[in-house]
């Protein structure tokens, strides 16, 4: 089963694309700020990320530098 982590800080947001994600087999983690991510990254180490690059501290400029 493919890991997804979803990232934003709209809880309404995280929780229809997480149940629409779960509903089709995905095991989906959600965080509710980019430092939570962050944190989380190395132990979960999801197999894709969506995330809102304007959610603090993550910006545009350090999401495109993250070695993924």
């Amino acid at each position: 089963m493919s890991k997804i982590a979803l990232v934003d800080d709209d809880k309404s947001i995280l929780t229809s694309v997480s149940m629409t994600l779960e509903a089709v087999g995905f095991e989906v983690e959600t965080y509710n700020d980019g430092q939570s991510a962050l944190d989380a990254f190395n132990r979960k180490q999801p197999d894709m990320t969506a995330l809102d690059i304007t959610s603090e501290p993550l910006g545009e400029r350090f999401v495109v530098g993250l070695p993924i």
